[in-house]
């Protein structure tokens, strides 16, 4: 899901150009062209596969066993924190963040 809306977003993007601005994240009073925004919810979701300041990959938290054999992707994410919640053997659209990585590394 969250791929097809970053896909969307840029396609959006490109059709309304950067002079439309949308406010991001939602009541910050932040206001940015689509694509921006685009790139700032493309880093928040790779925030999940990454370690934070202490070391700890969110998506992993409390999942100590895989966290130690981090080559699995959950399917399923808690919404505010981003750690997996289910189908730990998953590589199916979470495998697209790879592209996501690709795509922010391209700017």
């Amino acid at each position: 899901m969250n791929y097809l809306i970053l896909d969307s977003l840029s396609k959006f993007s490109d059709y309304y150009g950067s002079d439309y601005e949308v406010e991001f994240p939602t009541n910050s009073g932040e206001m940015m062209n689509i694509k921006d925004a685009a790139e700032g919810v493309s880093r928040r979701l790779l925030a999940m596969f990454v370690p934070n300041e202490e070391g700890v990959v969110p998506m992993y938290d409390g999942h100590e066993k895989l966290h130690e054999d981090s080559h699995l992707f959950f399917e399923y994410f808690d919404g505010d924190t981003g750690k997996g919640l289910g189908a730990n053997h998953q590589t199916g659209w979470t495998g697209l963040i790879s592209e996501i990585i690709l795509q922010l590394h391209k700017k």
